[in-house]
């Protein structure tokens, strides 16, 4: 289809990194299913979190196929070069994945509050990064900044992704500086926001069975005996400790199997 709207996407990271977690997912789902309908262009950086060295084998400052998706790896997240490809791309809507990322959503949103990108629709999903134990980390220097993009009405034209009522109530907190969501036709009107909540898609994939009879596999629940699993990343945002300290509080036989890359060794 050639008359497809073209979604021009920012995200600091995607496939093939992994390293970010949820955020890298979900927008690999959201191409998966949505690729046949609309044009997906990405621009992203070449390298994954915290990693010092680009992509192995993945060409940069290109546009290449990847799945139903282009994908532009930007070396060293280069954010003027960003910018321009941002201009000289054409594009239907500007799809942001943060807030706080500096290349990949806070500058681009400053140029289009100057009027220095294409006036054009910008959706801004900021990916649980206002949940209360991600807006605490460096809590300064985002407190700082959501002041003063709401003084200058940075955001008056985004239109914000939440995935569900609980991060819609993240938003209205932290950018609108409201705690209930009973205020929130208020908190739209003063700071011109626009929120709209739509859950994440799921890529539901075949299971690889190998001959197994999956629903034998099920086992009831012991009284007494709890298992569980923590999936994530290991970072404090995760608030993985309180998990580990409800468990360690119950009584009978526990276990607790965590998995994930960890981010933040000290902690």
């Amino acid at each position: 289809m050639s008359n497809r709207p073209t979604i021009l996407t920012l995200a600091d990271y995607y496939l093939p990194g992994y390293k970010a977690g949820g955020p890298i997912q979900t927008i690999a789902n959201i191409v998966s299913q949505l690729g046949d309908q609309f044009r997906f262009k990405i621009i992203t950086s070449d390298r994954d979190l915290g990693d010092s060295t680009s992509y192995p084998g993945v060409e940069l400052n290109r546009w290449i196929t990847l799945g139903k998706a282009e994908v532009f790896y930007v070396r060293s997240a280069d954010p003027i070069r960003v910018l321009r490809i941002i201009q000289s791309t054409p594009h239907d809507v500007l799809y942001l994945n943060s807030c706080f990322a500096r290349g990949f959503s806070i500058i681009p949103m400053m140029a289009a509050s100057l009027r220095l990108l294409p006036d054009r629709p910008i959706i801004l999903a900021p990916r649980g990064e206002f949940s209360l134990g991600a807006i605490q980390i460096k809590a300064g220097r985002k407190t700082a900044y959501l002041r003063i993009a709401r003084w200058f009405s940075a955001y008056q034209k985004a239109i914000w992704h939440a995935s569900s009522p609980f991060e819609a109530a993240d938003i209205l907190r932290a950018f609108c500086g409201v705690d209930r969501m009973g205020s929130r036709a208020t908190a739209l009107q003063r700071n011109r926001a626009q929120i709209v909540i739509a859950p994440d898609i799921a890529c539901l994939l075949p299971i690889a069975t190998d001959g197994v009879q999956v629903g034998k596999q099920c086992r009831r629940k012991e009284p007494g005996v709890l298992r569980t699993v923590f999936l994530s990343r290991v970072s404090r945002k995760k608030n993985l400790a309180e998990a580990i300290r409800l468990l360690d509080a119950l009584q009978g036989h526990v276990e607790f199997d965590i998995y994930g890359p960890i981010e933040d060794i000290s902690y």
